[in-house]
């Protein structure tokens, strides 16, 4: 019976039933395993590519370094909705940076020895970790930042960026070469709140930085910024508060209690050619006005001398961008300054009236934004007094 099953006619009938019979069975298995081998052959044989670089902040013909993180100015993020962890460990550094801060930290003991002006190494944070989520009903972002210990001569080393090292290499290059986001902690060893104060009288006070501040030196800014301290804005045990930190900016630097003002948060940011850290608000005085203001500043501030010069521009799109991009200050911002005022402003008049207002203001010539800038500001110039004291701020 084997014998007449497996010869002749008959055997290659039966062969080929049975066949048919298991590639019909086996079928999806071969196909599956013959994908699978294809796709790690592929997947092994192709090159990881590098993540496309984002997109930073523009307004018409000005360019910036500033890449938006969280937000866009409309919507607030709630105070309730941050919630800050802090790990307490310093943040590891590398033998070239740990060498550079030493070195930092010598120069500075060197320089108050001899009677210069020196800063001092206050201890700050840096950011570990960044993340947003949504909630379900409304889609509100809820924002989760990680924090490790720093201080200010790490921030000073790392701020090095593009100096060649012994190997050939920079900071950038050797640390910074990836997503923005998943940096080593040290890196990110600076946090700062930049706010645009709105006053009464529907006047935007715009501020430029003086030249005895540790960085951006003589360039237009925020109307009031402030760096988060583990020394200041840790008390006792409490995890900082980045309104908090905005809410000391104000009272420092522009003599503004807390009652006086309505306060924003409108975006998380990162200064991609600083790899710096930060977060913009907007502060809405409920009754004073540009001009008592100016007056309280005769008084002094805490904090008067890291701002040389604040003007007050009428806060309406068309008149806060000329002010912006007139050709005497459009290659003088720091790179914070433009966006917050786009963020504030946004957030008074929609998205929609102000790219149409940047449109505007980008097509018309050079002599006639100068000329709408002159028309827009008051030209209320305040020179800060004060001595050079404390920590050197960002």
């Amino acid at each position: 019976m084997g014998e007449w099953a497996t010869s002749g006619v008959t055997g290659l009938l039966v062969g080929g039933a049975v066949g048919l019979l298991l590639s019909v069975l086996f079928e999806d298995t071969l196909k599956k395993g013959l994908y699978r081998g294809r796709r790690k052959v592929r997947v092994r044989g192709r090159r990881a590519r590098p993540p496309a670089p984002r997109e930073t902040f523009s307004l018409g013909p000005l360019k910036t370094s500033h890449l938006v993180i969280e937000g866009d100015g409309v919507q607030e993020i709630a105070e309730e909705s941050v919630t800050v962890i802090v790990e307490p460990s310093f943040v590891t550094l590398p033998p070239d940076v740990a060498a550079r801060r030493e070195e930092i930290a010598v120069e500075q003991a060197h320089r108050r020895a001899e009677g210069l002006p020196a800063a001092w190494n206050g201890p700050s944070y840096a950011i570990a970790r960044f993340s947003v989520s949504r909630r379900p009903d409304d889609e509100a972002p809820e924002v989760f930042v990680r924090l490790r210990h720093s201080d200010f001569f790490t921030f000073l080393a790392t701020q090095e960026l593009d100096v060649v090292g012994a190997d050939g290499q920079t900071l950038r290059e050797r640390y910074l070469g990836g997503d923005p986001l998943k940096v080593e902690p040290f890196m990110s060893s600076s946090f700062g709140v930049n706010i645009a104060v709105v006053t009464a009288d529907h006047r935007l006070l715009i501020s430029r930085r003086s030249d005895r501040v540790q960085t951006a030196r003589s360039l237009w800014s925020s109307s009031a910024n402030e760096a988060l301290s583990r020394s200041i804005d840790s008390a006792g045990r409490q995890e900082p508060s980045f309104h908090g930190v905005a809410r000391r900016g104000l009272c420092e630097e522009l003599s503004l209690d807390d009652d006086e003002y309505g306060l924003k948060l409108l975006t998380f940011c990162l200064d991609t050619a600083t790899h710096q850290w930060g977060a913009t608000f907007v502060a809405r005085l409920h009754s004073l006005t540009s001009t008592e203001l100016e007056e309280r500043w005769s008084r002094g501030a805490p904090d008067a001398w890291e701002h040389d010069r604040h003007c007050f521009v009428r806060f309406v799109p068309e008149d806060v961008f000329r002010f912006v991009l007139a050709p005497e200050r459009r290659d003088r911002w720091t790179a914070t300054g433009p966006p917050l005022y786009f963020y504030a402003l946004a957030n008074e008049y929609g998205r929609a009236r102000v790219e149409k207002a940047i449109r505007t203001v980008a097509r018309e010539p050079a002599g006639r934004r100068r000329r709408g800038r002159r028309r827009a500001a008051s030209g209320v110039d305040h020179v800060a007094a004060g001595e050079h004291g404390g920590n050197a701020r960002r």
